[in-house]
């Protein structure tokens, strides 16, 4: 900051001197003087001096790789007066600067070009002070090769071209960006394969991408800065690559940044940045950390709508987990807690809970109870082995309870998840681990009412990729997706990229999910993971409910989702003609709504084809008995050995009794049943003695003498 605020100190002094000096137009050669020097063949214009330009509009084309203003001399300045520059056509460069130093370039608009300023090529120690740089098709300012460069006190907007930036400064040391104005563009500044950057006092307002992008930069500060409104992060540190060279030794402190889709964002092997005192709010997500290794995280205020704050590594070394991180508060005014040693954690004062290559840790009795409108807390388990969460209850949260990246013998028990914005339980590269007792309620539900989209699909109640041998048993998955879209699921077992392992060997056992759009989801290559006892149903009544005993996931693909599964209170339909339903075209139990009254009998009709209606069912459809049926507090429920549509009919169940008038010892009687549906086994009784049963019409024909008989019809599988 001291070099900037010398640089433009010295400025404004040559400006001062060189009030009195004669102007040069630059569309009347006869004011140039030794000024300025034309070269016909490019139909450049070389700056030998000093100069001021007489204030004017110039309309200069300048045509590829060439410049219209290029500065001759080390040690000068060109103060534009307030002159626009406009190329007109995109191409070439406004002011072009190389193999110059200690160059100034101030009081200039300049448009539509290519470049709206060039300094290349050791252009050390110039500076590029109150310009105003708009519409240039690549790069608002273009710095290469130089070193000691001060850009301050300027306006740069709409560079906003794709992959264009205010400023980009590549391979340059000691570059110094202070007080600067930046409003829609792609991108704000750029800084890549460079030393010792400062980013100060500066604004950045509507970008398309990030505010700050800085990539292969070791040493530099970026402080005093706002951002508001980005399409991607705030800052971004180091790029998605696993194996480029990353950020070292920033210093990222007293920033505010709003409204931003992340805060910050450090990628892959960067280390040793120091955050401190930043506010970030209303984030989509606040803080990544993503492989990194030994960062400074310290009084910080975070707000973000997926997460808070998130630690997570791909190295598989729990030495990425080695960050100090103390008094940042997270949504709802809460702690951020984040340990990478053994620890264990109760309570309910906690924003996010992360345990990052602390083994044996134990999270138990806690609540982390989010606000309402961010959902951005969660517990977050990595490089963690042996690690315990009982009773634990997580409301208005993002992403729930996850554990990742090679943790194994994991143990979760009685753990409830309300209104979580994206997926409730996630677990990556986990093996040998139990869940049990589980409750998610409202997975899908973002702040603001935007859906959050998870990687592989979606809002989620369970979502597990590479894992082995994990258990999930006694879970009731509800009322999740709760925006309609196709992708969501409840549960998914997936290969999650080319480069993860598959998901085998893990069983779901007493599952029961209702309220979804999309119910399962398996994309594994022939690799052996077990449904018992999973039920769909329609809602918490359990009415509308299909129950399969023991599936066997061993194909490459099976889903089972809204379109190809009609769950209602008075008819179940699964569609048969889909290929990836076969597994689940198998025997199951259906529960309908039913009158369960004394002497109601339903006839069942089923139909081959997929049906979306129960009336479709019953008129298309044919009469069909099961080998298991009953009928108790006003369900119905039957068993299937293959699946098309089912629904239920209110049969009749008639009983008719005929006696002769004629005055006779015996008196000829004829009592007879009959049912409306022909499979049902019907009992005749008289006086409580069986007389009769078969099917559709039983009869007893006797010669009774006088008196009172009882006569009553039962059936026998319902």
């Amino acid at each position: 900051m001291d070099r900037a605020v010398r640089a433009l100190a010295a400025f404004v002094l040559v400006l001062i001197s060189a009030a009195s000096a004669q102007c040069a137009n630059l569309s009347d050669d006869s004011t140039w003087g030794t000024m300025v020097v034309n070269d016909t063949a490019t139909g450049t214009l070389y700056v030998n001096e000093n100069t001021i330009l007489c204030t004017d509009t110039y309309y200069f084309n300048a045509a590829a790789a060439t410049a219209v203003l290029r500065m001759n001399s080390s040690n000068i300045f060109l103060d534009c007066n307030n002159s626009i520059l406009d190329g007109v056509d995109g191409n070439g460069y406004g002011v072009y600067i190389t193999g110059k130093e200690n160059d100034t370039v101030g009081n200039c608009t300049v448009m539509n070009y290519q470049y709206g300023f060039y300094a290349a090529s050791d252009s050390n120690n110039s500076a590029f002070i109150n310009n105003s740089i708009t519409n240039n098709s690549v790069y608002g300012i273009y710095v290469l090769a130089s070193s000691g460069i001060s850009i301050c006190y300027n306006t740069l907007y709409l560079q906003n071209g794709t992959n264009d930036a205010a400023v980009y400064g590549y391979n340059s040391d000691n570059i110094t960006l202070y007080a600067n104005m930046m409003y829609d563009n792609y991108l704000g500044a750029y800084i890549q394969n460079s030393t010792s950057i400062y980013i100060g006092n500066s604004s950045f307002l509507r970008h398309a991408k990030e505010a700050m992008r800085i990539i292969n930069v070791s040493g530099g500060n970026i402080s005093w800065n706002y951002a508001n409104v980005t399409g991607e992060q705030a800052i971004q540190l180091g790029d998605s690559s696993l194996t480029s060279p990353g950020v070292r030794h920033i210093l990222i402190a007293d920033n505010r940044f709003y409204r931003v889709n992340e805060g910050v964002r450090l990628y892959h092997n960067s280390a040793n940045i120091t955050i401190v005192n930043n506010e970030i709010r209303d984030a989509l997500s606040a803080l990544a950390i993503l492989n990194n290794l030994g960062d400074y995280i310290v009084n910080n205020t975070l707000v973000g709508l997926s997460y808070d704050f998130l630690v997570t590594n791909d190295n598989v070394d729990a030495s990425y987990c080695n960050h100090l991180v103390e008094n940042n508060t997270g949504t709802g005014g809460k702690a951020i807690f984040y340990s990478n040693e053994t620890v264990v954690v109760s309570g309910e004062g906690y924003s996010n809970i992360e345990i990052c290559g602390a083994n044996n840790s134990v999270i138990r009795d806690v609540l982390i109870n989010g606000n309402p409108t961010y959902r951005s807390n969660h517990v977050w388990i990595e490089l963690s082995d042996n690690v315990t969460v009982i009773n634990a209850t997580l409301n208005n949260t993002s992403f729930g309870l996850s554990v990742f990246e090679h943790s194994t013998g994991f143990y979760g028990e009685n753990i409830t998840i309300y209104n979580a914005g994206g997926r409730g339980i996630a677990m990556s590269r986990v093996n040998n681990s139990l869940l049990r007792n589980l409750v998610i309620d409202g997975s899908g539900f973002m702040g603001g009412g935007e859906p959050y989209t998870e990687a592989g699909g979606g809002y989620i109640g369970i979502i597990m990729y590479s894992t082995s041998n994990v258990t999930v048993e006694n879970a009731v998955i509800v009322n999740n997706s709760k925006y309609v879209y196709p992708k969501y699921k409840e549960i998914s077992i997936l290969k999650y990229s080319d480069t993860d392992l598959p998901s085998s060997n893990n069983t779901f056992r007493n599952i029961t999910i209702y309220g979804s759009t999309q119910h399962f989801y398996h994309n594994e290559t022939g690799l052996d993971n077990v449904l018992q006892n999973f039920s769909i149903c329609r809602n918490s009544s359990a009415a509308g409910c299909v129950k399969w005993g023991s599936i066997d996931l061993d194909s490459t693909y099976a889903q089972i989702n809204y379109s190809g599964l009609f769950t209602e209170s008075d008819f179940v339909s699964l569609n048969s003609s889909e290929a990836t339903l076969d597994l689940f075209n198998s025997s199951a139990n259906i529960t309908l709504d039913a009158d369960c009254s004394p002497g109601v009998i339903y006839n069942i009709y089923r139909k081959e084809e997929f049906s979306s209606s129960a009336a479709d069912i019953v008129a298309n459809g044919t009469l069909y008995t099961p080998t298991r049926m009953s009928c108790a507090d006003d369900y119905f429920t039957f068993g299937v050995t293959s699946f098309s549509g089912y629904a239920l009919e209110e049969g009749t169940l008639n009983l008719t009794i005929y006696s002769s008038t004629d005055v006779l010892p015996h008196v000829p009687t004829n009592a007879s049943c009959d049912s409306s549906n022909s499979e049902v086994m019907l009992e005749l009784y008289r006086n409580d003695v069986l007389v009769a049963n078969g099917t559709s019409h039983v009869e007893d024909a006797s010669n009774l003498t006088a008196g009172t008989y009882n006569y009553v019809c039962n059936t026998t599988n319902y």
